[in-house]
């Protein structure tokens, strides 16, 4: 959008990009100052279309496919990018809500994630890159304590078998929905038994 909010040139940005020839223009909607502390303008995105010949890609405050369509009948945008939402959450470029998916389906995609970045920067390199990403692959699931193993471990074959443990405990059927439970105060894993991870 801009520096801050008095300096707000995205459509003047926007002008000037297309008549120097880009064929499309990507617009996060918030200013530099304002990083991702906000939620993201999705007016401005509005506004750019508006002003520009060419496609827009809007972004900000983008996690599933819901939000992707609203965006896009809210602004008029051409198309969407998602950058964080994505985090953890690599099934929305196939459009699919995460909520729905079971575990089992967040535990494969975490070891295709943790294997190809331990193919990438080695071990135990890779394991610890690997650690900012676990708490976004369990978001909506509080399981606290097998989190917390899983981002203390140096071991990755420690890491797979804590994974291992958590897959098992969750019944197959199960969503990402019905993962939630309160007990003893605190949002933890549901499984079988009451355990608790």
């Amino acid at each position: 959008l801009g520096w801050n909010d008095d300096q707000r040139n995205y459509v003047e940005i926007g002008r000037i990009l297309e008549d120097n020839g880009a064929s499309l223009v990507a617009m996060h909607a918030r200013t530099k100052q304002q990083k991702y502390n906000y939620d993201a303008d999705w007016d401005a995105i509005a506004e750019l279309k508006q002003a520009v010949n060419i496609p827009v890609l809007g972004n900000g405050d983008v996690r599933t496919p819901a939000d992707v369509d609203r965006m896009i009948a809210y602004t008029g945008c051409d198309g969407v990018m998602v950058g964080r939402g994505a985090i953890g959450n690599p099934w929305v470029f196939g459009r699919q809500d995460r909520a729905d998916l079971q575990f089992s389906d967040i535990a494969a995609a975490m070891r295709i994630h943790l294997g190809e970045m331990l193919a990438y920067y080695g071990h135990p390199h890779g394991l610890v890159l690997f650690r900012k990403h676990v708490k976004r692959y369990f978001l909506g699931i509080a399981a606290k304590k097998i989190i917390s193993a899983m981002v203390q471990t140096k071991d990755s074959a420690e890491f797979f078998r804590l994974l291992d443990e958590a897959e098992t405990a969750v019944p197959a059927h199960d969503t990402t929905r019905d993962l939630i439970c309160l007990h003893e105060g605190e949002w933890e894993l549901k499984v079988p038994g009451n355990a608790v991870f």
